[in-house]
């Protein structure tokens, strides 16, 4: 025996509402808009051309299309004719898929989801579902990325700490040469992240003279004035944008290390 199947009878009731189970999202969906008051509605009502669909039925639809993660435009149209709660929602009214992609786009639009947004935060408080202290909207992706090249490895570390302070150390001897450098430096020491931005100062002071006697020096000096500021305007440029960042970044590195060989940069 098998359950009775025509097609060709008609079936009671044929209220699409009672097809939808109590707590389905649409019935939610459904109430919120409702919810917006008519006086948001009639305000864009004009009595020329031909009649439009219903904004709250546009939005209704569109919202939950949303919930099912369909965006397309297209796709939204068919669910007005294939899925039993957007039907619901539609009134069993079938707007093309242009209609829906003037519609999301209308400035009228986004007045009408400004206004659910704070009817859905009353009625949210309302029902105690949130406190109102702190809202959050999670989109969080966390990328998984496990291999070799995520890591910050020691002895890379080291290696690279090493080649800097040998360019640091050449960097320091040619400043040393052309300009009086009050600052006590133990060659067998590494650079210091303070004694780098002792140089920096040094620099900004050198540059400063430079333009004092720029104002001072006759046309036929300003040119040798002017390429000597060039030369150490160079010179301050990398060490504030490669070696100190490059000093501080080790420096962090080493301490992140502790008693690890390794750490991850995820």
């Amino acid at each position: 025996m098998y359950i009775n199947y025509n097609m060709d009878q008609l079936i009671l009731p044929m209220d699409l509402e009672t097809m939808i189970p109590e707590h389905h999202v649409s019935r939610t969906i459904h109430q919120q808009v409702e919810a917006i008051p008519e006086i948001d509605i009639q305000k864009w009502q004009t009595a020329e051309g031909r009649p439009s669909y219903h904004p709250k039925m546009m939005l209704k639809v569109i919202l939950y299309a949303y919930s099912q993660g369909v965006t397309s435009g297209r796709k939204i149209a068919s669910m007005t004719q294939e899925n039993i709660p957007m039907m619901w929602l539609a009134g069993q009214q079938t707007p093309s898929y242009r209609t829906i992609n003037r519609a999301r786009i209308s400035p009228h639009f986004d007045i009408l989801l400004k206004n659910m947004f704070v009817s859905f935060h009353t009625f949210a408080l309302k029902q105690q579902l949130i406190s109102g202290e702190k809202m959050y909207v999670d989109g969080t992706k966390i990328e998984a990325n496990a291999n070799k090249y995520s890591f910050v490895w020691r002895k890379s570390s080291e290696r690279f700490h090493a080649n800097l302070q040998e360019k640091i150390s050449a960097f320091y001897e040619e400043m040393k040469q052309q300009v009086a450098l009050d600052m006590e430096k133990d060659e067998k020491e590494d650079f210091s992240i303070a004694q780098l931005e002792q140089l920096d100062q040094v620099l900004s002071e050198t540059i400063e003279a430079l333009d004092a006697s720029l104002c001072e020096a006759d046309t036929v000096h300003q040119k040798t004035v002017k390429q000597e500021k060039r030369m150490w305007t160079k010179q301050q440029k990398q060490l504030q944008r490669d070696y100190l960042p490059r000093l501080q970044k080790y420096h962090m590195h080493f301490q992140q290390f502790g008693d690890r060989n390794s750490f991850s940069k995820t």
